[in-house]
């Protein structure tokens, strides 16, 4: 039997990670990542990876430098790529306060669609900020 003690979501345009810090009734602590890859016809595909903690710290110092490697090689990296849940509660905050999804990808150093995402996902409605034109212009009719 398997106990989940801990549980990080990654949300990103295409891919969902699911990080859980797992233990086994028998053996130690361990770690699972799960890719869910989002395609465009609603179709998903999933892929699990299981990490022996013995092994965790080879992995890291590669991952580590691959990304110097990746980094140098690509000119365009965005720089945010991890939403915590105090900063998801920020970008909602502020959305709420009417400041607009172009405005929240910069100030967090993200894509707008990334910015969409964690509304979508929070269960908030994607609205248009602007204020219609119309509103105050009403006609008097006068009396006779």
């Amino acid at each position: 039997m398997e106990q989940i003690l801990d549980t990080i979501l990654l949300e990103y345009d295409k891919s969902t990670f699911i990080i859980d810090l797992r233990k086994h009734s028998i053996g130690p602590l361990y770690i699972t990542v799960e890719q869910i890859i989002h395609f465009d016809n609603n179709l998903n595909l999933s892929q699990k990876l299981k990490i022996n903690p013995s092994i965790l710290d080879d992995i890291i110092d590669v991952l580590i430098n691959l990304k110097g490697k990746l980094s140098a090689g690509n000119k365009k990296v965005p720089s945010q790529r991890y939403f915590s849940s105090e900063k998801k509660e920020e970008v909602k905050k502020r959305y709420f306060k009417g400041i607009s999804i172009k405005d929240l990808s910069l100030q967090f150093g993200c894509t707008e669609n990334i910015i969409e995402l964690i509304l979508r996902n929070g269960g908030i409605e994607i609205v248009s900020n602007e204020v219609p034109k119309n509103i105050g212009r009403y006609k008097r009719r006068r009396r006779k």
